[in-house]
């Protein structure tokens, strides 16, 4: 995906399969401290 990190990137495909966005920024590597304000703002992102 274009103009996405890695970590972004991990964290889209997870998300579109599991449909759980803290999981899915902890499964893209994000820190468990900062995974759910992550999540949010990769999903508030266009």
């Amino acid at each position: 995906m274009k103009g996405l990190t890695q970590k972004q990137e991990t964290f889209v495909l997870n998300y579109f399969q599991t449909g759980h966005a803290t999981n899915s920024a902890l499964t893209a590597g994000y820190s468990p401290k900062t995974a759910q304000v992550i999540a949010a703002e990769n999903l508030s992102k266009p």
